[in-house]
């Protein structure tokens, strides 16, 4: 695995998954909606420009996707988390990169009830979104693998974040370890179609 695209690349999960993806010598493009952080600023509910951008990687190997919404933002903009995700799925097909890494969240498919009440209430449409997104990946041609971190906390990796196959479980995790996590399951062809809770353990 050479190359591989990250859409959505604006937070420390996506830092910690380029750390960890270039310290194996493998080269990432991080892609975002604003461009910031020397981002290319690309937007995912823009079909024509997912086409021409995917026109100028057909040599990447796997693709990251950890576009999303954000509850509290001024702007009323469009959540990505549906309609973006449908865009890079059908581009990764047409284009031919197998791979595809979606970061998800607890409390998205059959995981729903295990996140906290008030995710719930404040999230719900968020993970609802996420819930359809994980769906058409499901049904897609490609070798998937769905992430469901928990809370995302601020702050420097700790190296204690694991991937679980259980539905029930919730919890918080650091971004960064979320990142080297997913930069994991990356290079390990037995997660492809799982789908993971990602938390630290409790103390």
């Amino acid at each position: 695995m050479s190359k591989v695209i990250v859409f959505g690349a604006t937070s420390g999960v996506a830092t910690g998954l380029i750390r960890e993806l270039t310290k194996r010598g493998i080269t990432s493009v991080p892609v975002s909606r604003s461009g910031s952080g020397g981002a290319q600023r690309i937007d995912a509910l823009d079909a024509a420009a997912v086409e021409t951008f995917f026109n100028t990687h057909r040599d990447a190997t796997a693709l990251v996707s950890l576009i999303g919404g954000k509850p509290f933002q001024k702007e009323k903009l469009t959540p990505p988390d549906l309609v973006g995700n449908r865009h890079l799925i059908e581009a990764c097909e047409r284009h031919g990169i197998r791979r595809f890494v979606l970061v998800s969240t607890i409390g998205a498919g059959d995981s729903r009830t295990a996140a906290p009440w008030l995710a719930r209430l404040v999230l719900g449409k968020f993970m609802a979104l996420k819930t359809e997104a994980e769906a058409l990946l499901r049904e897609s041609t490609l070798e998937w693998t769905i992430v469901r971190p928990g809370h995302l906390k601020n702050g420097a990796a700790t190296g204690n974040g694991m991937l679980l196959e259980d539905s029930t479980v919730s919890g918080a995790i650091a971004r960064e370890d979320v990142g080297a996590l997913v930069a994991d399951v990356l290079s390990r062809p037995e997660t492809i179609g799982k789908i993971y809770a990602c938390i630290e353990p409790r103390k």
